[in-house]
């Protein structure tokens, strides 16, 4: 019974560490639509500066992964991360279509002040925003295949 009792609360933990992994790749996806050149500063931020804020988002989110993969002992670890790299591409997608959306609609403009810069435009590095959620949904995709072709049922978690 007390096995049973740990199992459980391993599960749970790991869980809530994968929706934090979760968070911040799906943040990353989200920051890869960001065109760093359109923030209007005094001096223009540089390229790389785009990678260090995706960084510093991936580094969290990769750690919270490892942390939810090692409670659960690196099990089905090939089904879990497909699961979350899906699930950040899924809402990602999501949000993308909505921002779109908006920011196309005539009425959306009523909202912001009249010199506020156009939020398509900062939004508008479109190339690295499709590959990153494209590149985490087809790579979840394949880890769940793979994790699938082994004749495990996906129940059997822990």
């Amino acid at each position: 019974m007390l096995e049973a009792t740990h199992k459980i609360v391993r599960k749970i933990l790991s869980i809530a560490f994968y929706v934090i992994a979760g968070f911040f790749l799906y943040t990353v996806t989200g920051l890869a639509f960001v065109n760093i050149a359109a923030i209007k500063t005094a001096a223009p931020p540089a390229a790389w500066m785009k990678l260090v804020i995706i960084a510093t988002f991936a580094v969290p989110g990769l750690i919270s992964l490892l942390i939810g993969l090692a409670i659960t002992r690196f099990q089905r670890w090939k089904r879990d991360v497909g699961i979350v790299l899906v699930s950040a591409g899924g809402a990602t997608s999501f949000v993308a279509v909505t921002m779109v959306c908006f920011l196309m609609s005539p009425e959306s403009k009523r909202y912001f002040p009249p010199d506020a810069p156009d939020m398509s435009q900062f939004f508008g590095d479109l190339t690295a925003g499709i590959v990153s959620v494209v590149t985490s949904i087809v790579l979840g995709v394949l880890l769940i295949i793979t994790s699938r072709q082994k004749g495990t049922s996906a129940g059997d978690a822990i």
